[in-house]
């Protein structure tokens, strides 16, 4: 225990906002020149220091005009349009190119949503049509349900194939409709 008996009237003194307040004032009244020339001291100290760091250090190289892609090796325009922005790196921008980080997102999405490489989604998408034999803008179709990746289609009959919901029976009804109607010219 405090060998001061008042210690706890002195103590919820020091708790009163105002009476800080007061005490702060005084005590900043009091040593106000010895506070301001620890202050000049330290901060022209510390300028010294700084220019003296900056003296010793060699300056950063200017940004460079072209730069090679980390992934793909090729050498290219280092600017906004050929690289990702990136807030870690140094000058701002990624270290590979937009075509490998746009072609490595895709990969990911591909591996994740159908559990296929790269290179099997190509093959799959080189293929032609299921439906119709196009080959042009040809997707890889999937069940929404299980998530079964079934046949290439075109984006046509993909989004055909997505208008009647997947489901057969109305599928049916909408060939029987095509072909009740159909006109021959």
């Amino acid at each position: 225990m405090r060998s001061d008996p008042d210690y706890a009237k002195k103590w919820r003194a020091k708790q009163d906002p105002e009476k800080r307040r007061a005490y702060a004032k005084a005590y900043r009244e009091k040593n106000r020149e010895r506070v301001r020339g620890y202050a000049n001291k330290y901060s022209k100290a510390y300028k010294r220091l700084i220019k003296k760091r900056n003296e010793e250090r060699p300056c950063a190289p200017n940004k460079p005009q072209y730069i090679k892609c980390n992934k793909c090796g090729v050498v290219k325009l280092y600017d906004v349009s050929q690289f990702h922005e990136r807030t870690s790196n140094k000058w701002k921008l990624s270290n590979v190119c937009r075509d490998c980080t746009n072609k490595t997102s895709l990969e990911r999405v591909v591996m994740r949503k159908y559990g296929m490489t790269h290179e099997q989604a190509k093959a799959f998408r080189s293929a032609p049509c299921f439906l119709c034999g196009s080959t042009e803008r040809v997707h890889i179709d999937h069940c929404h349900v299980s998530g079964v990746v079934r046949k290439p289609l075109c984006s046509q009959c993909n989004n055909g194939l997505g208008c009647f919901r997947d489901n057969p029976d109305v599928l049916r009804k909408a060939a029987k409709y095509a072909e009740d109607f159909r006109v021959f010219t």
